[in-house]
């Protein structure tokens, strides 16, 4: 059992140095930045924050210990001295603009790399310089990132062309999958795409979250239109009536989402499957008309018209 003396004695004594030198308490130098390590995939972008307990008057340096070579410091770039950067990053500096460095009020400054490759995995370190007579608190900190492969797949398994009649049932699919060996969540939407925009129909979520988009909610309530996850890897979008609203295209999009140490979830990547349209067959019928007009002569067109309503109308 813990003595009452003592916790007392331990109490008295912090009230007591923080009384007698408050400010060297209050102004310690601290910095911060994610915890890691971090996984990104090649091909996308990372966005390292670096965070000081005051202004940061020497601003942030921000270089690289590199995996494939831990032992050597690769200097990335400076808020501060334009010369800080090594050759090797010049060119996605000022070139491709793949790097830079964002500052974020006085106490934070933002590393972002956009098209990562493999030979950026590495512990990444801020440094933030001292500008001060003494030093007092940390002046840098580091985290670790890997990148890894991009190995998510979207196939689409139903045909480019889809031709129905109202108020037919019909079935979508697309195929999912990645080979990573990570642990990751999938999610993945179907979207209708006309002239307009693309909306989102039905989506389920990492979580296994079905949910609908604002303009389907009330067709998913009434069972109209629903999402399911067939197998591991194939997920179909059905509709049990049609509506000639219904005629678009139709794609799914996936991604893939990774948790990071702070217990959020990033997504890794994102791709989309090939469209498939759908189209009623009474359409097709009145633009098959339309373009028999600019193939006959005027006074061809209308027995054209007249024979192909006379069959939209003919007893199956």
């Amino acid at each position: 059992m813990s003595n009452p003396l003592s916790l007392m004695a331990q109490l008295w004594l912090l009230t007591a140095t923080y009384l007698m030198c408050p400010g060297e308490v209050l102004s310690q130098h601290q910095v911060r930045v994610p915890q890691g390590p971090l996984h990104r995939t090649e091909g996308s972008s990372v966005h390292l924050w670096c965070n000081v307990s005051h202004s940061s008057a020497g601003g942030f340096e921000w270089s690289v210990f590199p995996a494939h070579s831990p032992s050597q410091k690769l200097q990335i770039i400076s808020s501060m001295d334009p010369r800080f950067s090594y050759a090797v990053y010049r060119e996605r500096l000022a070139v491709r603009k793949e790097i830079y460095l964002e500052r974020v009020g006085t106490g934070t400054g933002r590393l972002h790399i956009t098209n990562l490759k493999a030979r950026d995995a590495g512990e990444y370190e801020c440094h933030t310089p001292n500008t001060e007579e003494n030093y007092y608190g940390t002046y840098s900190a580091s985290v670790r990132l890997t990148v890894i492969p991009d190995l998510l797949r979207v196939l689409s398994v139903s045909p480019e062309w889809v031709s129905v009649e109202d108020h037919e049932p019909l079935t979508l699919g697309c195929e999912v999958s990645s080979g990573t060996h990570y642990h990751t969540h999938i999610s993945v939407t179907w979207f209708r795409r006309n002239k307009e925009a693309s909306h989102p129909v039905l989506t389920l979520s990492r979580d296994f979250i079905i949910s609908a988009g604002r303009s389907f909610q009330w067709r998913h309530q009434a069972g109209e239109i629903g999402l399911e996850k067939v197998s591991a890897t194939l997920y179909h979008l059905r509709f049990t009536r049609l509506h000639s609203i219904d005629q678009a295209e139709y794609y799914c999009q996936a991604s893939e989402w990774i948790q990071d140490p702070d217990e959020t979830w990033y997504p890794l990547t994102t791709k989309r499957s090939r469209a498939t349209r759908v189209q009623f067959s009474s359409q097709e019928m009145m633009s098959a008309v339309r373009s028999s007009s600019f193939v006959w002569a005027e006074s061809q067109t209308l027995p054209i018209i007249l024979c192909l309503l006379l069959l939209q109308s003919w007893p199956s």
